[in-house]
């Protein structure tokens, strides 16, 4: 071998060019050879997502941001004949179905509530929109600060980090205004364009809103306060 070919032998270790043969790779000094690693043991996977990051357990929580919540139900509001027309109290229609029923069946005190009900609706003055939110017996609960109990949970679970004031909660019992918020209410939307339907599925509605006008009204016409944790 001359003394070029010498010079210009790689030393031993090392591939004939930088960039290896051309069907295989190079390695440096101090990396991993080929066979190192195809039998490079596999890191174990790892849960992608929400849970990776906080663990199988959620907990959540719903933080007032007004001070009023209102409540639309027929629960509680007592015999609407007798309260509207002066018709002989009925013990019956304490109970929603009841009045439901009869509602249902038309006939002319029927006619005589919805014409007042139109009357009263005008008195208000309403425009624009007003939302409207489905109630749950759990969201009072949930408002004050309390989770209610799970499959896996013995006792409510408290929060206080927040340390926030739970709003105060008022059941309108003014029969005009609970039958026609109940009546008009389309997708948890109230216009004051849309007709009166007094039927069951709209009758046995129970209904929340925070709106200041409706809150506003709520409190001219009459509420009773109720607890937010029974």
């Amino acid at each position: 071998m001359s003394d070029d070919q010498q010079q210009n032998k790689p030393p031993e270790g090392q591939p004939a060019t930088p960039f290896g043969s051309r069907f295989g790779s190079s390695s440096r000094p101090g990396s991993p050879t080929a066979n190192q690693q195809q039998s490079a043991p596999t890191p174990p996977s790892r849960p992608s997502g929400l849970l990776s990051r906080v663990g199988n357990r959620l907990d959540w929580r719903i933080l007032p941001v007004t001070e009023v919540i209102i409540h639309f139900t027929l629960d509680g509001l007592g015999d609407p004949f007798h309260r509207i027309l002066g018709k002989r109290l009925m013990v019956d229609f304490g109970k929603r179905d009841a009045i439901v029923k009869v509602f249902e069946a038309g006939g002319a005190d029927i006619d005589e509530i919805v014409s007042r009900l139109e009357i009263a609706w005008q008195e208000y003055a309403f425009s624009g929109a007003f939302m409207l939110y489905p109630w749950s017996d759990t969201l009072p609960q949930v408002m004050a600060g309390r989770l209610p109990a799970g499959k896996d949970d013995d006792d409510d679970i408290r929060y206080s980090e927040d340390n926030r004031q739970p709003p105060m909660l008022l059941r309108a019992i003014d029969p005009l205004l609970v039958l026609n918020v109940l009546g008009r209410a389309r997708a948890n939307i109230l216009l004051p364009e849309t007709p009166l339907v007094l039927e069951k599925s709209y009758l046995n509605l129970s209904l929340m809103a925070d709106d200041p006008r409706l809150i506003a009204l709520v409190k001219a016409t009459g509420y009773v306060e109720e607890s937010l944790v029974k």
